[in-house]
């Protein structure tokens, strides 16, 4: 799946790949407390309750992103949070930067 309208500064556009994983897993190390959704079936609960989608962007890779998973997954207060949200975790697999 393809996610494309990220301009930076007007030069570059990047396109982003990530996994949409359907069944289980879907926290990936973010927390399996919370109730993870694909990122359609996100949008789709989003839109018909109302609620604020949350996504959760993220590359296997970046050392930000896995010294921010522990602290994520242990949190109470996100966890308590995460019910006034439509939670939605996607990992990238690659980027693109094209310059214009």
């Amino acid at each position: 799946m393809y996610l494309q309208s990220l301009l930076l500064g007007g030069f570059v556009v990047s396109s982003l790949v990530f996994v949409s994983v359907h069944g289980s897993g879907l926290g990936r190390g973010f927390g399996d407390h919370i109730h993870w959704r694909t990122f359609e079936d996100g949008k789709k609960e989003s839109a018909a309750s109302g609620l604020p989608l949350m996504l959760v962007i993220h590359k296997s890779w970046c050392g930000a992103c896995k010294s921010l998973k522990p602290k994520f997954a242990d949190s109470k207060e996100i966890s308590e949070l995460a019910h006034n949200f439509v939670m939605v975790n996607v990992e990238i697999l690659r980027e693109q930067y094209i310059q214009r």
